[in-house]
């Protein structure tokens, strides 16, 4: 019996931590009308000439804390997922990984059809709309699975992480007063070009998730946005903002889950892991980053 074929797809990294293949990642994904919506021209002007000589060098120092000599956090989680998945499956399934931003590889024939799951769990066309596009380019009768943010198995996987991260907490001596569902933000005017479902969807997952946590009651989980770059509306309300208030208002032990990943994403563990935990510690507080289902 043949196998079925199966694609997951990621958003891309940066070749190395080097400045060259930084600039080279930031300058193919943000270049990409999808993802930053602004007249090309200007915007690509912008880009070369401005944005990226000086946000490359200051990332790929970002990069490097995440970077493990080989490949960095985010790639190493998905190659142990697929790993898993194909343990799971009993080789069943044909699965290969496939991630924007690379090099485009040799079409397959109508024959070798695939099913492609695309690792984000809300649609958005910063991450799905790039992510179809380049799977219709390299691949020939692939069928795209859409959004799961509501499908019983991902809501209750996220609910046990969630519960699991907390009692670990508590067994440490830190008692979560509030828990923090933190979604990539988004430009609102970017949201509304695309007519694109993705902040709905988010409040769909949250308000989904926090019934289903058992820890720590619903009426202390929050929602908020992370990763905000640049000027313009984004989306409300940012997640440093928030945990900033919820201290200064007395709740000095948060925990944060980032349900819109399925693995640790590079930017996310470091701004919000790594950044953001040591800003509260300094403000005595403790922030607990609870892994993502990875």
């Amino acid at each position: 019996m043949a196998k079925k074929r199966l694609i997951l797809a990621q958003l891309g990294t940066p070749a190395t931590p080097k400045v060259s293949d930084v600039r080279a990642f930031l300058a193919k994904f943000l270049g990409n009308p999808r993802v930053v919506g602004l007249p090309r021209l200007l915007w690509q002007l912008f880009l070369r000439l401005f944005l990226l000589p000086f946000y490359a060098p200051k990332s790929a120092k970002l990069y490097q804390r995440l970077w493990d000599g080989e490949m960095f956090l985010s790639k190493r989680k998905t190659f142990d997922l697929t790993a898993k998945l194909k343990a799971r499956l009993q080789n069943t399934h044909e699965i290969i990984n496939f991630y924007s931003c690379s090099k485009k590889i040799k079409g397959q024939t109508v024959l070798d059809s695939y099913e492609a799951l695309i690792l984000f769990p809300q649609y958005c066309e910063s991450t799905h709309g790039v992510l179809k596009e380049e799977l219709d380019q390299n691949f020939k009768n692939v069928k795209i699975y859409s959004s799961f943010h509501l499908e019983e198995f991902y809501l209750m996987s996220c609910a046990q992480r969630i519960d699991e991260g907390l009692a670990q907490a508590r067994a440490q001596g830190i008692w979560i007063q509030k828990l923090v569902l933190s979604f990539h933000n988004m430009p609102l005017k970017q949201i509304r070009i695309w007519d694109d479902p993705y902040l709905s969807q988010c409040q769909e997952t949250y308000k989904a998730l926090k019934l289903r946590v058992k820890e720590i009651e619903s009426r202390d989980v929050h929602i908020a946005f992370q990763s905000r770059f640049g000027k313009g509306r984004w989306a409300k309300p940012e997640t440093r903002e928030m945990i900033l208030e919820l201290i200064n208002k007395g709740d000095k032990q948060i925990a944060v889950f980032c349900p819109g990943f399925l693995v640790d994403g590079i930017e996310t563990v470091d701004e919000i892991g790594l950044r953001l935990k040591e800003e509260v510690e300094t403000l005595g507080g403790q922030l607990v980053f609870i892994p993502c289902l990875n």
